[in-house]
C-alpha cells in the first residue's frame, strides 16, 4: 500500500520531473504579465524599510499570492484526475491526520513537495527614475548657498565653500577661486565649458535649490546602494559624466535648467549623498521633476557606473 505522500511524489516525477531542482523540491514559476509593475510608491516603501529585501518579498507575496494558490489548485485537480482511484482510497483511509478533508490532505502533501518561485529577479530588475541630492554641508543652510556663493555686489558668502556646486567644481578639477571668478563675469549666451554651465545654472535658479543628479537605477541597484551606505559609510558611487545634473527644489517644485556639463565622471562619497529617492509622478510629500519640467522617464539615463565599497 502506498502513502499519499508517495502517490504525490510519483505524480510529480512522472509529470513534472523537469521542474525538480537540487533541493529536492519541484519548482513552479509565477509568470508575470507584461503589464505588471511595482509602482513608484511601492518601490519607495520597499527602499524605506529597514530590511528592503524582506519588504520586497512581502510586496510580491501580496501581489502574487493568488497565483501561488492557483498553481497548487491546478496540481491538485490534475493529480485527482490521474491518480489510481483504488490507491488513493487506501492512502486517504490511512492518512496521518483524519481531521483533514480530501483536498486538505492532498494540498498538505503538495505544499511539502512543491516550491512556488516568486518573480524576485523580475522585481529586482524593475527600473526607476532616481534623484540623488548632494550636500557639502549646505543642507544646514536649506541649500541656500548654491544660489548665493557670490551676491549681486560681488561679495563672497562666508560659508560659500560648503555649497554643493563648489564641491562639484572641485571634484571636476577646479578651484573655489575659479568658481568665484566665473560668477563675477557676465554670463555667456551659450555655455560651452563646465564653469560656464555652473554659472548658467545659478543665474536661472531662484533661491534654495540642491545639487541634484538624475539617474535611472534598478531596484536591485538601489537596494545595494542603501545597504552599502549603511554598512560602509566610506564608500562612494561613480556616475557617468553625461549624467543630467543641476539645481532642483523638491519641496517647492522649482529648479534651474538642470544642464551642468561635467568634464569627467562624478564620484560621490556616501557622506555627500544627502538623499536619494524615486522621482514619483504622484506624491503628497514633495514635487517631482516629472511634474515640474513635464519630462518623461527618458530624461533619466542608466548612468550609474559603480557602487564602491
Amino acid at each position: 500500500m502506498k502513502t499519499l505522500n508517495e502517490l504525490v511524489k510519483e505524480f510529480l516525477e512522472e509529470n513534472y520531473h523537469y521542474t525538480k531542482k537540487e533541493d529536492g523540491n519541484y519548482h513552479f514559476e509565477i509568470y508575470v504579465d507584461y503589464r505588471d509593475e511595482i509602482e513608484d510608491s511601492g518601490a519607495t516603501e520597499i527602499l524605506e524599510n529597514n530590511d528592503p529585501e524582506s519588504a520586497l518579498l512581502e510586496k510580491l507575496w501580496d501581489c502574487y499570492q493568488e497565483s501561488e494558490w492557483d498553481i497548487i489548485d491546478n496540481l491538485i485537480d490534475e493529480f485527482k484526475e490521474k491518480v489510481d482511484p483504488k490507491d488513493f482510497e487506501e492512502a486517504r483511509n490511512n492518512y496521518k491526520d483524519p481531521r483533514y478533508d480530501e483536498d486538505e490532505m492532498i494540498r498538505e502533501e503538495f505544499m511539502d513537495a512543491v516550491y512556488v518561485d516568486y518573480p524576485i529577479d523580475w522585481a529586482r530588475g524593475q527600473e526607476y527614475c532616481f534623484n540623488i541630492i548632494v550636500s557639502n554641508g549646505d543642507d544646514n543652510y536649506d541649500f541656500w548657498l548654491n544660489e548665493h556663493i557670490v551676491d549681486e555686489d560681488g561679495k563672497i558668502d562666508m560659508n560659500a565653500e560648503k555649497a554643493g556646486l563648489v564641491w562639484l567644481a572641485k571634484q571636476q578639477g577646479h578651484t573655489f577661486e575659479e568658481v568665484v571668478e566665473i560668477l563675477k563675469k557676465d554670463p555667456v549666451e551659450r555655455p560651452k565649458i563646465f564653469l560656464e554651465t555652473v554659472q548658467q545654472e545659478i543665474d536661472n535658479g531662484y533661491g534654495c535649490e540642491a545639487l541634484t543628479f538624475c539617474v535611472k537605477m534598478t531596484l536591485r541597484q538601489a537596494i545595494e546602494l542603501k545597504e552599502k551606505m549603511k554598512s560602509n559609510p566610506n564608500g562612494s558611487i561613480v556616475l557617468d559624466k553625461k549624467t543630467t545634473c543641476g539645481l532642483f527644489d523638491m519641496w517647492n517644485g522649482a529648479g534651474s535648467v538642470l544642464d551642468i556639463g561635467c568634464d569627467k565622471d562624478i564620484e560621490i562619497p556616501f557622506t555627500n549623498i544627502w538623499k536619494f529617492y524615486i522621482d514619483e509622478r504622484r506624491t503628497n510629500s514633495c514635487d517631482s521633476i516629472h511634474n515640474v519640467y513635464g519630462v518623461t522617464d527618458a530624461f533619466w539615463k542608466d548612468y550609474l557606473k559603480e557602487i564602491k565599497d
